[in-house]
């Protein structure tokens, strides 16, 4: 008898919920916190990312970067807001949902003062999402611990349920000892326990192949999908140098 109300799409065909958490993983230098910040503009402006529907109203969102200077940062991501905005026809802050950018070199979301920090932002600016890059900067103890990594993992759960936020994390890839292109382990790939990958709703991996004159062949793969009704196809990606735009590309047919 119970009617529950279910939770709003985020990222469309069951990517991400509202209130659900997903990691989105690659290798070194596979344009993770470009897709992120590519993701970022997309919702902030209700526009499909990666051929993924997004809400039309916008979404709000928080990313927070512990890897780049906040100044290379903005200069990043004004370059790419500029090109993205020209590609789909739109003026600055046209129907735009914030963006808030956060820098840190150091935040640890596995205590109670890095979490009360995080908590005390989202309290304040109250986002839809949560961005955090990369996922092993917030983690104090040892990422191969399952029972450390865990902490991680509770933390962030109650950290959702009490402010109604979904969270996406952008993650490294391990160093495999099998390091061939078509050897692919699923969501085992992602660094550290495999907790990562029993915890999150959805795993998405990036692959990078290769480049030409400015262009960088990418692959975008549904590792877990767990609230997917349907099954979603890999999809071919370019990004450009020059304009710092990705886009989807049919796939190249090999014989």
């Amino acid at each position: 008898e119970w009617e529950p109300t279910y939770p709003a799409g985020i990222i469309g065909s069951g990517i991400l919920y509202e209130q659900c958490k997903g990691v989105l993983y690659g290798k070194y230098k596979s344009l993770k916190s470009i897709a992120v910040m590519s993701l970022c503009l997309s919702l902030a402006y209700g526009q499909p990312w990666m051929e993924f529907d997004t809400p039309v109203e916008g979404v709000p969102v928080l990313y927070l970067q512990l890897e780049m200077p906040p100044a290379l940062l903005h200069k990043r991501l004004n370059k790419m807001h500029y090109h993205w905005l020209d590609a789909h026809n739109l003026r600055p802050k046209d129907k735009m949902k914030p963006i808030w950018m956060w820098s840190t070199n150091y935040l640890k979301l596995d205590t109670a003062s890095g979490i009360k920090q995080l908590a005390d932002w989202v309290s304040s600016l109250k986002p839809k999402l949560v961005i955090i890059d990369p996922l092993y900067k917030v983690l104090s103890g040892n990422i191969l611990d399952p029972n450390q990594v865990r902490v991680l993992a509770d933390s962030i759960d109650q950290f959702m349920a009490e402010h109604k936020v979904a969270v996406l994390f952008a993650h490294h890839a391990r160093k495999s000892a099998i390091d061939m292109e078509d050897h692919q382990w699923g969501s085992d790939d992602m660094l550290g326990s495999a907790v990562f990958s029993w915890w999150a709703d959805t795993v998405l991996r990036l692959v990078r192949k290769e480049e030409k004159n400015g262009q960088i062949a990418l692959s975008l793969n549904c590792d877990v999908t767990r609230y997917a009704e349907d099954e979603i196809e890999n999809k071919e990606i370019l990004f450009d140098r020059k304009s710092m735009l990705l886009r989807v590309v049919q796939p190249t047919i090999k014989v």
